[in-house]
C-alpha cells in the first residue's frame, strides 16, 4: 500500500496585497525581491504547482487563503478557489476574518456547499480574536451540519512580523 503524502498548508502565491513585514520576512529569505516574484509567477499557476507536487512526491495539497489585512496580507477565497478548480489534488480551505465577515455561519456554508471549499482556516493570533469568542459559536455548527464534515483549522503560527 502507497502512503499518501499530503501537504496540509500551502498558501497561494497570489496575494492581492502583503504587509511590510511580511514583505521583509520575504526578503530575508530569498536573495533579492526579483527572485521571490519570478518563484512567485511561476507558482502561481497550477499546473506549475502540480508539477512541483509531482516532483516532491506530494499526492495533494491544501491551499489556504488568508483574509489577514493587518498582520499579513490578503490572499482572497475567490483566489484559492479558482487555483483549486484545475485538480482534485489541490484542496480549497477558505479564510473568514471576523471582523470583515459578520455572517460569518452563512459564508462558510456559501463557501462549502456552492464553491467547493473543504475547510476554514481561522488565524486568532492575526486576526486579533480568542478561539472562544462568542461571534465563532456559529461555525462547528455549519463545519458538522452537514452529511460532509468540514475541517476547522486554528492556526497559531507567530512570526515576529505580528
Amino acid at each position: 500500500m502507497k502512503n499518501i503524502v499530503i501537504d496540509f498548508h500551502v498558501h497561494v502565491f497570489e496575494f492581492e496585497t502583503l504587509t511590510t513585514n511580511v514583505v521583509d520576512l520575504i526578503s530575508r529569505a530569498y536573495p533579492n525581491r526579483n527572485e521571490y516574484d519570478a518563484l512567485s509567477k511561476k507558482y502561481a499557476n497550477p499546473h506549475a504547482f502540480l508539477e512541483l507536487m509531482e516532483q516532491n512526491g506530494v499526492d495533494y495539497s491544501v491551499i489556504l487563503a488568508e483574509i489577514s489585512p493587518l498582520s499579513t496580507g490578503i490572499a482572497k477565497n475567490e483566489t484559492v478557489e479558482a487555483f483549486c478548480r484545475v485538480s482534485p489534488r489541490l484542496i480549497p480551505f477558505c479564510s473568514i476574518n471576523p471582523y470583515l465577515h459578520p455572517n460569518m455561519g452563512e459564508m462558510l456554508e456559501d463557501l462549502c456547499l456552492n464553491h467547493g471549499f473543504k475547510g476554514l482556516k481561522l488565524l486568532p493570533p492575526y486576526n486579533y480574536f480568542y478561539p472562544n469568542d462568542k461571534f465563532l459559536y456559529p461555525l462547528p455548527f455549519v463545519c458538522c451540519s452537514r452529511k460532509t464534515w468540514y475541517t476547522c483549522e486554528f492556526s497559531y503560527g507567530l512570526f515576529n512580523f505580528c
